[in-house]
């Protein structure tokens, strides 16, 4: 695999990369060992239209193994619901040495009590882009970027809704005297 590119940074997830992991990664790789995988011959269209399914399976049923790195897709375990981490009734727990993973229950369970996983403290925009669902307004991991334009404007009309309210209120007292 020498003569593949060096790929785009991993500080963007797949699927957003998609585009650039076909020409930096599976392209060349499938150029080198296309034939060897039976594929020698399938049009560049049709390869790409399949790596771009195979990336959706992916990024869509794949977790986070443990505290690793590593992922894997883990059959079943997509069945739960989320829940923020410390709601979750059960986690994985991976065994890199023996090659296992065990859904392991984080409290005892009633039969037929409804069991939750976790994909993580994720914000409901985060949620929507990675799973499709979101938790609502409640969910205690959401966040907003604003910029420091609009902080200062805020801050601003705050500060100026504050000193009318003041005035309005030094105006009611002088007004009671």
């Amino acid at each position: 695999l020498t003569n593949l590119r060096e790929p785009p940074s991993d500080a963007i997830e797949l699927p957003t990369m998609t585009d650039e992991y076909w020409e930096t990664v599976a392209k060349p790789f499938l150029g080198q060992f296309g034939d060897e995988l039976g594929l020698g011959g399938v049009p560049e269209a049709e390869l790409k239209a399949r790596y771009l399914r195979s990336t959706a399976l992916v990024a869509g049923y794949s977790f986070t193994l443990g505290d690793s790195e590593l992922q894997g897709m883990v059959p079943y375990w997509d069945f739960l619901n989320h829940r923020s981490p410390e709601g979750a009734s059960v986690s994985l727990s991976h065994d890199e040495a023996r090659g296992e993973l065990h859904m392991v229950a984080r409290s005892n369970l009633r039969e037929g009590q409804e069991v939750f996983n976790t994909y993580g403290p994720l914000s409901n925009s985060e949620l929507l882009r990675r799973y499709g669902f979101v938790l609502g307004r409640d969910n205690p991991h959401n966040t907003a970027q604003v910029g420091s334009q609009e902080a200062v404007e805020a801050a601003r009309r705050r500060d100026g809704a504050a000193a009318m309210a003041l005035a309005a209120e030094e105006e009611e007292a002088r007004n009671q005297v």
